[in-house]
């Protein structure tokens, strides 16, 4: 095949790479707040009523995961979950497509074709896997956001209670505060706020804890429900709990710091003391070095030594 055919099926192969990435960056682009999301009405879903159809072609290994995932990134929508999967199936259907139209260009040349389908099989456990990679990695930087905001979140909804607010409008002064710096965490907020404004504020936290999947969160909704049944003052129980969390941030720094010096043993050793031990061995090597070759010429102290112990090696009679 000649080279322009090459140079067609080398961009043809860029340009699916291209479009299945930005397709990935598509699915997570700055969405609507998703405490308002959550209460739309169901929506066909990303594709339009495509979208049932298109979830169902491959499965979900991991379905439970992936639903938590989202919910912790705040896709709250009850279409998400097959917006999802229907996104990851259709990048996986357009790789399949776009390699069998690259074997069909390329098909005279045997070799141009095995690596056609050596760069299309990548790219097909690229599309399948790298979605939920990456809604993964998303759900955990929404939890360790959610965990380090909490304090903060709990000191704001108590300074509003001390201030003679009630609860609902205590929550809604603290998602305002917490919606530059802790955006996911207010998300939330604004969920639970919503639902106890509904029904009960105990129900919204279990409800909260249920989504989150968190320890910090499980705890704060079984203090609340304590505080709710024994009649506590749940501005006290707050703060105490803060307090409390602040506590197990710190010692969880601390723990971390301690496991640095630890971690940092391997590479010292691996990348360091070589270079280390080169450069304060190399020198002293390199004298002996030049001191061995200078000493084995003619007239040197080895030679001498060389020809004395081969004197002493001969027999007593000669």
């Amino acid at each position: 095949m000649d080279t322009s055919s090459e140079t067609i099926a080398a961009g043809l192969i860029g340009l699916s790479l291209a479009a299945m990435f930005l397709a990935i960056a598509w699915m997570f682009r700055a969405r609507p707040n998703a405490a308002d999301e959550a209460h739309e009405e169901p929506g066909p879903g990303i594709f339009g009523s495509a979208t049932w159809l298109l979830a169902r072609v491959l499965p979900d290994l991991l379905p439970y995961k992936a639903r938590r995932d989202l919910q912790r990134c705040g896709y709250l929508h009850p279409q998400a979950y097959d917006s999802f999967l229907a996104l990851r199936n259709a990048l996986v259907i357009g790789v399949i497509l776009s390699v069998g139209a690259w074997l069909v260009v390329v098909a005279e040349d045997d070799s141009l074709a095995l690596r056609v389908l050596l760069v299309g099989g990548i790219a097909l456990l690229l599309a399948y896997s790298l979605p939920r990679v990456y809604l993964n990695w998303r759900g955990d930087q929404a939890a360790d956001q959610t965990v380090l905001g909490l304090p903060d979140a709990l000191e704001m909804i108590v300074m509003g209670l001390s201030g003679g607010l009630s609860i609902h409008p205590a929550l809604a002064r603290a998602c305002d505060e917490l919606t530059t710096t802790y955006p996911v965490l207010a998300t939330q907020l604004r969920i639970v706020r919503r639902q106890a404004a509904a029904a009960t504020l105990e129900l919204a936290f279990e409800r909260w804890a249920e989504r989150v999947e968190l320890d910090e969160v499980s705890g704060l909704a079984a203090l609340i429900s304590q505080a709710e049944r024994t009649g506590v003052s749940i501005a006290t129980t707050l703060r105490n709990y803060a307090d409390t969390l602040r506590l197990q941030r710190m010692q969880r720094l601390q723990s971390r710091s301690n496991r640095v010096a630890i971690q940092m043993l391997f590479p010292t050793v691996l990348c360091l003391a070589p270079a280390t031990y080169i450069v304060l061995l190399a020198p002293p090597l390199l004298d002996l070095q030049r001191f061995r070759e200078e000493e084995n010429r003619a007239g040197g102290l080895l030679e001498r030594k060389a020809k004395i112990d081969s004197v002493s090696d001969l027999p007593a009679g000669r």
